[in-house]
């Protein structure tokens, strides 16, 4: 009786994480890299929890003898659920990009703002940097 109690709460605990985790991501509004930084963390985070949640439930069922099939389709929900926050992540790269020329636009005009003269050669490194960031994240 006491494993039955400690698994439901590791999986009530494990649920009430990935919702969370869920909700703080999808209330950011990406204006700066760093907000796309946190949002992608999240979302690596909430996938992270779901893989915890099947291996806790394939736990469950090789320890006691419980409804297989309803932990089968228990585990097909997660997978799919896996598959939803992956295309949300690879989703919010096109939105990387947007905030990153955004970004490339106001270092620009902050430089031109105090007297720099931008040149290619000099924003050159930044956008370099930039599109590495850009190829690390796909």
């Amino acid at each position: 009786m006491n494993f039955i109690r400690n698994e439901s709460r590791i999986v009530d605990d494990l649920c009430r994480k990935i919702v969370y985790a869920i909700d703080q991501a999808n209330t950011i509004n990406p204006q700066y890299l760093c907000e796309c930084d946190k949002q992608r963390l999240l979302q690596d985070e909430a996938i992270g929890l779901c893989n915890n949640l099947k291996r806790e439930l394939n736990h469950i069922a090789a320890t006691i003898p419980c409804n297989k099939n309803f932990l089968a389709i228990q585990t097909e929900n997660i997978e799919r659920e896996i598959a939803l926050l992956r295309a949300w992540r690879k989703s919010c790269n096109a939105t990387r990009a947007n905030v990153m020329v955004k970004e490339i636009t106001r270092r620009k005009n902050t430089a031109e703002k105090f007297g720099f003269i931008i040149g290619k050669e000099d924003i050159q490194p930044v956008i370099d940097e930039l599109t590495e960031k850009i190829n690390s994240v796909t």
